[in-house]
């Protein structure tokens, strides 16, 4: 966790707030369930928050790739690889809030790095933190706009939350950068076909009278000509409509 944030008033605040309104009910402290959802809460605060309270002694320290102009040193950038490296374990582990941890420690060190961004991305893909995993997409693609692998990282992110033609769009923009590499390839091909299929697929179309069938009604409910109303199970079909044009008593009311 980001100590400096963690101390924070308004975080403090905000954390108090989620906790009245239920938000860690049923979660221990210090439970996995509850470093998922206090990281959440922690990225909507920041995300919320950082541009409005720049000027904030409590978070101007929080580097970001658009306000970390201060170049690491070499001890840094050295510290900050070994964070990433131990993200990656963890990741491989399957230990994804710890990996999130080692990842936000490298960010910290070395913001400008865009590798460490794409993978703090597919830490928050793994943990359905959709929207923590997009803003670190856009962050590794704004420090380096040829990296594929966050298109691909962005891609899936889009895919999971249903936005199918921003997926094909970004997994387009890998295949681009990288066009052989048979993974990006099979998930744009993938992407694709769920795309088409959601366009090609068959939509009821909805009653321009507001619902109730206007053929039963515009009777009453009842058949003119006697017997059950012969429009209470919809319109009909042409065989059906043959039959009606037959009938002279049906012509005649016509």
């Amino acid at each position: 966790m980001d100590k400096k944030v963690g101390k924070d008033p308004k975080f403090l605040e905000f954390i108090s707030i989620l906790n009245s309104k239920g938000y860690f009910k049923n979660c221990t402290e210090g439970s996995e369930e509850y470093k998922t959802r206090y990281l959440k809460a922690k990225e909507k605060f920041l995300a919320k928050n950082l541009s409005a309270s720049s000027s904030s002694a409590s978070l101007s320290s929080i580097a970001t790739p658009s306000t970390n102009s201060q170049q690491p040193t070499s001890e840094q950038v050295a510290e900050a690889e070994a964070c990433k490296d131990k993200g990656n374990e963890l990741l491989r582990q399957k230990e994804y809030n710890k990996a999130i941890e080692q990842y936000e420690k490298a960010i910290k060190l070395n913001g400008k790095n865009h590798v460490y961004h794409a993978n703090l991305a597919a830490a928050f893909l793994q943990v359905k933190q959709y929207e923590s995993a997009l803003e670190s997409c856009n962050r590794s693609i704004s420090c380096n706009e040829t990296y594929a692998k966050a298109y691909r990282w962005r891609g899936q992110v889009h895919e999971a939350m249903g936005e199918l033609q921003k997926a094909v769009a970004d997994f387009k923009k890998a295949v681009s950068l990288e066009p052989n590499n048979e993974d990006f390839q099979k998930r744009l091909d993938a992407a694709s076909a769920k795309a088409s299929q959601k366009t090609s697929a068959p939509s009821s179309a909805p009653n321009p009278f507001g619902g109730a069938n206007p053929l039963a009604s515009m009777f009453g409910g009842g058949n003119p000509f006697g017997g059950a109303n012969p429009f209470a199970g919809g319109l009909p079909n042409l065989g059906e409509l043959q039959g009606l044009m037959g009938n002279p008593q049906f012509m005649q009311m016509v």
